[in-house]
């Protein structure tokens, strides 16, 4: 009896564990799927739609990268200089402007911006697609955890940085705004801070990505040697034709001799 107390206490305390990890489990996909409902893309415009990029920076040169229809590479960079752009570095941004999810979205007032380093941003992307409609993303500090940075996504007034005396691209706006106005602010993943953030270098094209330049060569010409004509032909040596041995003969065999008769006594 107590060997069956002991085994019956067993079932029930597993049976209890695997209902609390069943509970947990279960709260925590709710909680995963309740996230990414709240979550939402950055931008709905496609990865292909995209037909020029500009970045600034503060206290860096504003970088511009525009799609080329046909040549070996399909991102030139037009600013600071012209060079084939890295397709590599172009297309990580690309994804993160098409696909990358805000974990968040707050609502605030024009005057809480500075809270969220959205009144001096780190850095400002526009954004020209092939119809010629403009969007601007706006990216701010980092939060507490470091994992994720603040944004503006296509703000009322387009941002320009304060030490930048150009106008970006897509300000030709008229301002909406006015102080009291409520805001978006997206939480965005740092991903989006590596995507601008990277030194000159990076952006233009690397060796690695270069087309191999293949110099076509001459295709080996085969010497067509002259078809030998019987004048130059060398004479053809008789074929050794084998000495025919005559054929072997059979000798006469001598004549037998007469076998010799026994002579009859008288």
């Amino acid at each position: 009896m107590k060997l069956q107390r002991k085994t019956l206490l067993l079932l029930l305390a597993a049976l209890g564990f695997a209902g609390i990890v069943y509970v947990v489990e279960i709260q925590g996909q709710q909680r995963e799927e309740a996230r990414v409902a709240r979550s939402r893309t950055v931008f709905t415009f496609a990865e292909d739609r995209v037909q020029e990029i500009q970045i600034s920076q503060p206290d860096t040169e504003t970088l511009v990268f525009e799609r080329q229809a046909e040549g070996e590479t399909q991102w030139v960079m037009t600013q600071p200089k012209a060079a084939p752009a890295s397709d590599a570095s172009v297309t990580f941004l690309l994804d993160k402007l098409t696909n990358g999810r805000s974990d968040r979205t707050l609502t605030v007032s024009e005057s809480e911006l500075s809270e969220y380093g959205l009144d001096n941003p780190s850095a400002i992307v526009d954004i020209t697609l092939t119809n010629g409609k403009t969007h601007q993303l706006v990216l701010g500090q980092l939060d507490f955890s470091e994992s994720f940075i603040y944004a503006q996504v296509d703000p009322p007034i387009k941002t320009a940085l304060k030490d930048d005396k150009t106008t970006p691209k897509s300000a030709n706006v008229t301002p909406t705004t006015t102080e009291a106005q409520s805001l978006q602010v997206l939480l965005v993943p740092i991903d989006f801070q590596y995507a601008v953030d990277r030194p000159l270098s990076e952006w233009e094209q690397q060796e690695a990505e270069r087309p191999i330049q293949v110099s076509p060569s001459p295709s080996p010409t085969l010497e067509t040697s002259p078809s030998p004509t019987s004048e130059e032909s060398p004479e053809a040596s008789p074929s050794p034709t084998s000495e025919t041995s005559p054929s072997p003969t059979l000798e006469e065999s001598p004549q037998a001799s007469p076998s010799p008769t026994p002579e009859t006594s008288p």
